[in-house]
């Protein structure tokens, strides 16, 4: 185990995804797990909540306070499956790491939602319980609503984008993968979850 980390991960995670999460791994596998798991929590859920319209039905202030104290459970059970799956699946093509180094590696991808997290807040912020709904980004938005929306939407798929690349890159250091292997790692579970999405479906489970 290394004694200490060069730097702030924090910030080095963005353009040096792969030297910072060796690091991180040769220091503690575990460092930092439950704020990263936090903030996966919490985007997740706010994500869900806008998917099933979850703000027609309860009050604003009863879902952020839920997904304030649910994110951490929720995080860690989503980012333990997710880590599992992908250690699984890797070690049909050649994968290494250990859960917690995986764990590790999908944890710290997480580091560029602390923003999608602002981003809600704007959103929550102007638009209130609307936000959550289904239907939002269908809506009409014109004048100061689509200078708001507009560049939260952009800066949202940037950092999706972004998490993604760190993703791709910090499973690819601790499998011994190659970039191209590790979305191959990332596609195989993904894959089987469709299709036995697909069965369930086509069974009327």
């Amino acid at each position: 185990m290394a004694k200490n980390l060069s730097g702030n991960p924090w910030v080095k995670i963005w353009t040096q995804p792969r030297a910072t999460i060796r690091e991180i791994v040769a220091f503690d596998p575990k460092f930092r797990f439950l704020i990263l798991a936090w903030v996966y929590g919490f985007v997740s859920i706010m994500h869900t909540s806008q998917n099933f319209s979850l703000g027609a039905d309860l009050s604003l202030s009863i879902i952020l306070a839920g997904t304030v104290v649910l994110a951490l459970p929720l995080g860690i059970l989503g980012i333990s499956i997710t880590s599992w799956l992908l250690q699984w699946t890797g070690g049909w093509i050649g994968g290494t790491a250990s859960f917690h180094e995986i764990r590790a590696a999908v944890s710290w991808a997480n580091v560029p939602n602390i923003i999608n997290i602002l981003m809600w807040l704007v959103l929550v912020g102007y638009f209130g319980s609307s936000v959550l709904s289904n239907t939002f980004a269908q809506k009409p938005f014109i004048g100061i609503d689509l200078y708001i929306v507009i560049p939260v939407f952009l800066i949202q798929f940037a950092v999706s984008i972004w998490s993604l690349v760190i993703l791709i890159t910090t499973l690819s250091e601790v499998q011994g993968f190659s970039g191209w292997k590790a979305l191959l790692n990332l596609l195989i579970p993904i894959a089987m979850i469709s299709v036995l999405l697909w069965i369930l479906t086509a069974l009327k489970l």
